[in-house]
């Protein structure tokens, strides 16, 4: 059966100046941070889907992504050394995917892919340690998902979805520090999210159309993770000094465990 590869590549750049002043209760104080931050994100892919048999086809494809953050320090002082550096976060991403025909009007599927998140610039702009500097300590989370579900044709005018998944993220990225108005990160040790989802659509006629999704959805953390103790003036997360534990089993903050939309247009 026919073969179609579709291969591409993209590129993408961002730039922030960055600055800090002492916040005297709300009047901008004396300059206590002066920096460029950039962005530069490369990616390339290549993905392909075969009808192998006149009811089943495949799909794969695989991405390499590579982002590089780079700080440019201009405030340096007595106490506050150059915090000049930079950071590379790389990471191969593969998918794929099985559909079955049952029926002209029914497919069956199921299908796997892994996602790559780095940390962004506002992640990476406080230290837990209360240190200057930008936090590249901080790694990129990696998800695993796997997904089976069913997309039906009823009548001529409308269709319906059904899914069930489940994604399992090494290293998510959460809160560290949250004090004086600046929250640092880190990487707890993972989550997993399980879910589904359904939608409906159609077409009511006389120009009215219809669309109705709702997802159900249960996303905890797998593991304890310590996070700095509300009020605390000084903590580090890794030592354990001024914190609390945030138990595994603990729901994702956040996220909410269901969801529904509709419209009509």
């Amino acid at each position: 059966g026919p073969l179609t590869v579709n291969a591409g590549a993209e590129y993408d750049t961002s730039s922030e100046d960055r600055t800090g002043y002492i916040n005297n209760f709300g009047v901008i104080g004396a300059l206590k941070r002066d920096e460029t931050n950039d962005v530069d994100n490369l990616g390339v892919y290549l993905q392909g889907e075969w009808l192998f048999l006149p009811r089943w086809s495949v799909s794969a494809g695989v991405r390499y992504t590579k982002v590089d953050f780079t700080s440019a320090d201009r405030y340096i002082a007595t106490g506050n050394p150059d915090d000049s550096s930079s950071t590379s976060y790389a990471e191969w991403t593969p998918t794929a995917g099985l559909l079955f025909k049952l029926t002209p009007a029914l497919n069956l599927y199921a299908s796997y892919g892994r996602s790559f998140e780095t940390p962004t610039n506002i992640e990476l702009a406080y230290r837990p340690d209360g240190l200057s500097g930008l936090n590249f300590a901080l790694q990129p989370s990696i998800s695993d998902q796997f997904e089976v579900g069913g997309k039906a044709q009823l009548g001529a005018t409308t269709r319906l979805n059904v899914a069930v998944f489940s994604i399992r993220t090494d290293a998510e990225i959460v809160i560290a520090r949250n004090t004086g108005g600046r929250s640092s990160y880190q990487n707890a040790s993972g989550s997993t999210r399980v879910g589904a989802e359904l939608m409906l659509e159609s077409s009511l006629g006389y120009g009215l159309t219809t669309h109705v999704a709702l997802t159900l959805l249960n996303a905890r953390f797998d593991t304890d993770f310590r996070t700095c103790a509300p009020l605390a003036a000084f903590c580090n997360p890794v030592t354990g000094a001024n914190t609390a534990v945030v138990p595994a089993g603990n729901r994702i903050p956040g996220v909410p465990n269901a969801s529904f939309f509709a419209d009509l247009a």
